[in-house]
């Protein structure tokens, strides 16, 4: 299975290449007024806008420190309805793409309420990678808050 490897407070995690369209350096953002803290803001993309979470302030509290390597992932994320909406996730740190062996990843052995996005890990010679699951990433309230359109009838 192809993943892009990435970091966050200097841990490893992966997000499965299949969803990803497209990885863009990280620019400036539109900013959305009264949004929260993890929502960046829109990216002006292909004619459109799209939304663009902080995957560090989603998930430590903090936001993305910008560093050269800080890339803006553009992935298909699908909402309740089944509706594939293009996303952005600002990650802190994009290092390379890897192939890891499915067969070899293992359930992760703590569960945190509120983090259910992080999935299955990986030991290799890079170390311990834990998987990012992109359709969990967001709760129901969040999923609103990003894709309200897709919330109603095609």
């Amino acid at each position: 299975m192809l993943c892009l490897l990435l970091t966050l407070n200097e841990s490893l995690f992966a997000f499965p290449c299949a969803q990803v369209v497209r990885i863009v350096p990280k620019i400036q953002l539109r900013p959305i007024p009264h949004a929260p803290s993890y929502i960046a803001g829109l990216l002006h993309y292909r004619g459109g806008a799209v939304p663009v979470v902080d995957l560090c302030a989603l998930t430590i509290g903090r936001p993305a420190s910008n560093l050269l390597s800080s890339r803006i992932i553009l992935m298909n994320y699908k909402t309740e309805n089944e509706r594939a909406q293009l996303l952005g996730v600002l990650a802190e740190s994009v290092m390379e793409t890897v192939t890891l062996d499915p067969a070899k990843l293992s359930p992760a052995t703590v569960r945190v309420e509120g983090v259910s996005f992080l999935g299955s890990m990986i030991s290799t010679d890079k170390g311990l990678i834990q998987l990012i699951d992109p359709e969990k990433l967001f709760s129901d309230s969040v999923r609103e808050q990003l894709f309200p359109a897709a919330l109603s009838p095609a």
